[in-house]
């Protein structure tokens, strides 16, 4: 499998994951340009936007931090 089609596999579970956060729960908004995501336990993420969305999860920072992807708590936000 090349690494294109992984990625867009990555991709597309991401993205099945984020309906599943917004099928759960609602972000709460604590500021203007912050919100928290929460999924299917108590831990919570904070999601930013300051000119570019930011995340503090795992994924967001080891697989997608500035290679232009989103983990699924940005894209449940998005």
């Amino acid at each position: 499998m090349q690494i294109k089609e992984r990625m867009q596999g990555f991709s597309e579970a991401r993205k099945e994951r984020a309906k599943e956060i917004l099928q759960n729960s609602e972000p709460e908004i604590i500021d203007e340009n912050t919100f928290v995501k929460s999924q299917n336990s108590n831990r919570k993420y904070r999601v930013t936007y300051n000119d570019t969305f930011s995340c503090d999860c795992l994924d967001f920072q080891e697989r997608c931090k500035g290679s232009g992807r989103f983990c699924k708590h940005i894209q449940a936000i998005i």
